[in-house]
């Protein structure tokens, strides 16, 4: 028996190191089809965003949420009215990885006003592909080990791993601001240009009516609203149009009184102009003729072109 205890306590620590050994050699030559389980630093958006935003402190707008954040959110228009302003967006970015982006840089972004993209989908969603993200190409440090021990997801195991490896024996770079993804460009500021124009529908897998929140995802959220409430910053929760036929998949009645409950919430998919395909370039996505027109009608609804608004 004593025998039988020693080798079980001899072969744990050997398969965690074997284990750590092999996801380094995967992660570093092996190609991405094969590390689905698996994801890498690579010259994104998100790396290239969350490098970027050290150098910003004291704006005055501040912009979070997923993909439907960071490409409709364009920088440039409040920058042509005076404003200081950052797209802190990132790919499928659900309350948790939200919560874990504000601890890093709210106190030195210390914005006058957050408006922060929300829906039903993110509300639903387990986190993982977003976190994965962070991780990857974002700052390692508490932050980073307290979502992976939270989430706790092979993937996400995995990813912070081999982002360990990386920290520890490949040599830092200065990180460009530009992109290597088709059709997309970085805009300084944390906004990413999408150049497609025609419109493609998105698969839907499963019917999100039948999707309940997440409540990692609502205490998450609940930790962002008392994080803004504490530093006085005037927090305004937006849902960035759908197509007609996405929007319909959703229980937005009862989505729309949950969220109202936090403070200003404003669905733009009440606006009749904003659901015309043509506005599109996929379900979930506004093509650059729709970035302009919402952003129109945010700079409208915030009355942020007044001179004598002031947050």
């Amino acid at each position: 028996m004593k025998k039988f205890l020693k080798q079980i306590l001899i072969f744990i620590p050997v398969s965690i190191i074997t284990y750590f050994i092999l996801i380094c050699i995967w992660g570093s030559y092996f190609p991405n089809f094969l590390c689905s389980n698996l994801i890498t630093s690579k010259n994104n958006n998100t790396k290239v965003r969350l490098n970027e935003v050290t150098n910003y402190e004291n704006i005055d707008i501040l912009f979070l949420g997923s993909s439907r954040a960071f490409s409709t959110f364009d920088v440039r228009m409040y920058e042509e009215l005076g404003y200081k302003v950052f797209n802190l967006g990132s790919s499928g970015q659900s309350p948790i990885q939200t919560e874990v982006l504000l601890n890093r840089y709210l106190d030195k972004l210390n914005p006058k006003l957050i408006i922060y993209e929300v829906s039903p989908k993110v509300f639903a969603s387990d986190g993982i592909e977003s976190a994965t993200d962070i991780i990857a190409n974002g700052e390692l440090d508490y932050y980073s080990f307290d979502m992976a021990i939270n989430l706790m997801h092979l993937k996400i195991l995995n990813t912070l791993i081999f982002r360990i490896y990386s920290e520890v024996f490949y040599k830092k770079t200065q990180i460009p601001l530009s992109i290597d993804e088709p059709k997309r460009t970085y805009i300084k500021g944390g906004f990413v240009q999408v150049d497609l124009k025609e419109y493609n529908p998105l698969k839907r897998i499963g019917n999100w009516r039948k999707k309940e929140m997440n409540k990692k995802q609502v205490e998450a959220f609940e930790n962002i609203v008392t994080m803004a409430k504490n530093r006085e910053i005037k927090l305004s929760l937006v849902q960035v149009p759908f197509t007609k036929e996405e929007y319909l998949q959703y229980d937005n009645q009862s989505f729309n009184e949950f969220i109202s409950k936090y403070g200003s919430y404003y669905d733009f998919n009440q606006i009749e102009l904003l659901t015309d395909k043509k506005y599109f370039r996929d379900n979930l996505h506004l093509n650059t003729e729709g970035v302009l027109v919402f952003n129109k009608q945010i700079i409208k609804q915030f009355k942020l072109a007044d001179e004598q608004i002031k947050y």
